[in-house]
């Protein structure tokens, strides 16, 4: 609450947009006047998420999506890494069908006339469908296996390695025990 006839915003903040009530009273009457406060403020930077999350199958549909606080709202422009011409245009990103050539880094643009901003980039990794289903069920029976079988030869190797240096070692001292009985 303020007394005084003025209010000061110094600065001006996005939090400050709202409602205000002046009040003023004399011995004669009581006025009240209510001025709304609209701030005008860029897009901050945008945030941006991918559905479904994590490896995309070639074929399938994703959708990449961005939002941005602004006001007033921000438009959005979608771009891929290393490439010039805008993807799409709007706060979502369909693409169907996806190919692995399709797959990369994406960025959305949130823009008004007082500002924008860049968002981070979103990964998308696109697998193929025929190696992931056949890959799919070939690792989930060797997958357990895999490690075990990588334990069995590593200890074998050993095994096998110290047994050859056993066997030198005693046809070495074989050698010497005869040399010093000829002698």
């Amino acid at each position: 609450m303020n007394h005084g006839p003025q209010l000061i915003f110094k600065p001006i903040r996005s939090s400050d947009i709202g409602q205000y009530r002046c009040d003023a009273q004399n011995v004669l009457r009581k006025k009240s006047v209510t001025k709304s406060i609209d701030v005008k403020y860029a897009p901050k930077t945008p945030s941006v998420t991918v559905s479904p999350s994590g490896e995309i199958e070639e074929g399938s549909s994703v959708t990449l999506s961005c939002s941005s606080d602004a006001n007033p709202a921000a438009e959005y422009t979608w771009f891929k890494e290393h490439e010039d011409s805008v993807k799409a245009s709007g706060q979502n990103y369909s693409i169907t069908n996806i190919t692995s050539e399709l797959g990369g880094n994406y960025y959305c643009q949130a823009h008004k006339a007082i500002g924008y901003h860049n968002s981070t980039f979103l990964i998308i990794k696109v697998t193929s469908s025929s190696s992931s289903s056949s890959s799919s069920s070939s690792s989930s029976s060797s997958s357990s296996s895999h490690p075990a079988m990588v334990a069995v030869t590593t200890i074998v190797v050993l095994l096998a390695t110290i047994l050859l240096l056993v066997l030198l070692w005693m046809s070495h001292y074989q050698v010497l025990c005869m040399k010093t009985f000829q002698l």
